[in-house]
Parts: structure tokens; C-alpha cells; sequence
């Protein structure tokens, strides 16, 4: 969720950058070892899916995660 925060207002910023913030997420709920952490991680997913849908569901089906 910071890195959304720094990425600041500009929405177009961060729908540019929602693949590569998916990927980054990914790679952490695969090591997040508490019930906590997992739920901030599926928070910033959502946060991505506020911000574009449809550039977040391509992400995840491109990650073959959207399941």
C-alpha cells in the first residue's frame, strides 16, 4: 500500500504500474507467514482493483493468478 501512496495522485501513474506492483504482491503472499500480513497484501489488490479492473484482472490472468 505505500508504494501506491508514493506513486501520489496521478491515477494514470499508477495504472501503468499495477502489473509490476501485482507481481511484487504475489511474490510476498507467497512468503507472508501470518493471517495479518496476508490480509494487507489482499488490501492492496483490492486498492488495484479501485484504481483499474481491467488492467488488474489482465495482470493477474498474465500472472496466471486471477483464480
Amino acid at each position: 500500500m505505500a508504494i501506491l501512496e508514493h506513486l501520489g495522485d496521478n491515477d494514470q501513474h499508477i495504472i501503468s504500474q499495477i502489473h509490476n506492483i501485482n507481481n511484487l504482491y504475489l511474490e510476498c503472499l507467497k512468503s507472508a507467514e501470518t493471517p495479518n500480513l496476508k490480509n494487507m497484501i489482499i488490501q492492496g489488490f483490492m486498492m488495484n482493483f479501485f484504481y483499474d479492473q481491467g488492467t488488474t484482472i489482465m495482470s493477474l490472468k498474465n500472472y496466471q493468478a486471477f483464480d
